[in-house]
């Protein structure tokens, strides 16, 4: 990861994991209402965000002990 993106990492990480893979699909492509989460819907194809969601839950297990 980035310099400077380590606590949104310790933070972000395991609350990412209390979510299923479709609320997280959701979220990226047209954003989070009432936070800072934008959309990417028109950035990212639908096979991109999978793939966004597949690496974060590969960076939740490696957190793991």
């Amino acid at each position: 990861l980035s310099r400077g993106l380590g606590d949104v990492y310790k933070r972000q990480i395991p609350h990412f994991a209390t979510h299923t893979d479709a609320q997280v699909f959701e979220w990226i492509k047209n954003g989070k209402p009432g936070t800072a989460m934008p959309a990417f819907g028109d950035q990212l194809s639908e096979e991109e965000i999978w793939q966004v969601i597949t690496y974060l839950r590969e960076l939740y297990r490696q957190a793991q002990p």
